[in-house]
């Protein structure tokens, strides 16, 4: 899981974990100005994620995962991310477009998706 992390994120080099000691967190939110397009660009691909992720199916996560991606409809605002944290989410990076990869242990996606301006929650999947 933690080297997909990486396989993800790309050009970030910090892992959650490293032989089961925990790294460092994450610096402040950062507030990035944004497109209008809604997509997310992941060094694997740039993708709408509401059309769909573009992975083969068998590397689709199957199994409940507690990583996700959640994406707002616009600009972020720290109220949006205060609803997360409420749900005991911890807010790891920003993903461009509008987007924040987050730790969830106790919220499911489901929860996540209902809360004001959330596009699209999904799992952190490998690849």
């Amino acid at each position: 899981m933690f080297l997909c992390l990486l396989m993800v994120l790309g050009s970030f080099s910090t892992m959650l974990s490293v032989g089961g000691k925990e790294a460092p967190k994450a610096g402040p939110l950062l507030k990035m100005k944004t497109s209008t397009t809604h997509v997310l660009r992941l060094q694997a691909g740039t993708f709408d994620p509401v059309e769909g992720v573009p992975l083969p199916k068998d590397q689709l996560i199957k199994a409940r995962s507690d990583y996700f991606i959640v994406q707002f409809d616009g600009p972020i605002q720290d109220a949006w991310v205060k609803g997360m944290t409420a749900l005991g989410c911890e807010v790891f990076w920003y993903l461009p477009d509008d987007a924040y990869l987050v730790w969830s242990p106790h919220a499911s996606s489901s929860e996540l998706s209902v809360l004001p301006h959330v596009r699209y929650v999904g799992a952190l999947h490998p690849g």
